[in-house]
Formats: structure tokens, sequence, C-alpha cells
């Protein structure tokens, strides 16, 4: 049972979300940085939302429109999902203070 569960949430975890205007958690690969993650997602027109417990994961949306998932990939993603799928890695909810200033 614990297989299927677990073989259920994986793929669950590659769909993007489904509604196409959604925000989505985007994992870079580990190593990455907070800095970099958040410019890459920037490039790309998003707006972080919230950043995970490791730097390589933010939760981004991208004002009226779907997420660009694969200019995404191209700039390095690993995965882009729903990010309620991405609540049990720790997300946590933005400071007070300003996010790493990307250059």
């Amino acid at each position: 049972m614990a297989l299927f569960t677990t073989l259920v949430l994986a793929v669950a975890a590659v769909q993007p979300p489904r509604d196409a205007f959604a925000a989505v958690a985007v994992m870079f690969p580990p190593g990455t940085a907070l800095v970099d993650a958040i410019g890459r997602v920037a490039e790309h027109g998003g707006r972080v939302e919230r950043t995970g417990k490791w730097e390589n994961l933010v939760v981004a949306s991208f004002q009226d429109r779907a997420a660009p998932v694969e200019a995404l990939r191209q700039a390095g993603a690993w995965l882009v999902f729903d990010p309620i799928l991405a609540g049990g890695c720790g997300l946590l909810k933005p400071t007070s203070g300003p996010l790493p200033e990307y250059r």
C-alpha cells in the first residue's frame, strides 16, 4: 500500500496545477542558491509567493498567464508542480523582510 501511495504522489507531483493561472512550485537542482532560483523564476515573469525549506524550492505565480513550464525547465528547473503537493516539503510563508536581490 505504501508503494502504491508513493507512486500516485510521484505521478501527481509532475502534473502542472489544474488551474492554468494558479501558483506553481518550482524545484531546481540541489545546491541552487535561493537568489538564483528566484532570479530564474523572475526572468520568466514569475512573482515569488513563498520560499521552501530548501533554497532550491520556490512557489511562484505568473500574472495573467499560465506558468511557462517548458521555459522554466530549460532554465534548469527539475520539477514544476502543484504547490499543494509541496506542503510536506516544509514550505515557509514569507517573512516581513525583503527577499534577496537578484543580480
